[in-house]
């Protein structure tokens, strides 16, 4: 017989969050499958318009902020290209160690592209948003490996 969770009446961060015997909800248990999700669908939306990364790298030209350059193009390509494989895999891999090696690439990755947008960018003044969402998303996905075997 399964322990129902327990939903304190007043709420608060961690309400519905584990059961009496300390298991995990249902909603936690999917957070790698969920993030992996979020993680293809932004790839392939860069893929198909690099604008959406260019953008707030500061790496369009033109008054309205649109125009990226064939080159930015092909990299926010491969990126996407990268992040949607990397995503597709937290979705499909099975439990376990499987599923934390691509947890693990989406990490890396992660920490990789805030190194390098960090001291790359040419934009100096948009470095620290890009690399603090860069490291946002890898804590995010690295924390949800503690549900990648249940």
């Amino acid at each position: 017989m399964r322990t129902p969770l327990v939903v304190p009446a007043t709420g608060g961060p961690h309400a519905g969050l584990t059961g009496r015997d300390g298991g995990t909800s249902i909603g936690m248990r999917y957070l790698p499958r969920i993030l992996g999700v979020l993680t293809a669908a932004y790839s392939v939306a860069i893929a198909v318009r690099p604008v959406l990364l260019a953008r707030p790298c500061g790496l369009t030209r033109g008054p309205d902020g649109e125009d990226v350059d064939a080159g930015v193009r092909v990299l926010v390509g491969g990126i996407g290209a990268r992040d949607a494989a990397i995503g597709t895999a937290m979705v499909l891999a099975p439990r376990g160690p499987a599923l934390r090696v691509a947890l693990a690439a989406r990490v890396v990755s992660d920490a990789a592209d805030a190194l390098v947008f960090g001291t790359q960018l040419p934009a100096r003044d948009r470095r620290p948003k890009v690399v603090a969402f860069a490291l946002f998303w890898a804590a995010l996905c690295a924390l949800s490996a503690r549900w990648a075997d249940r």
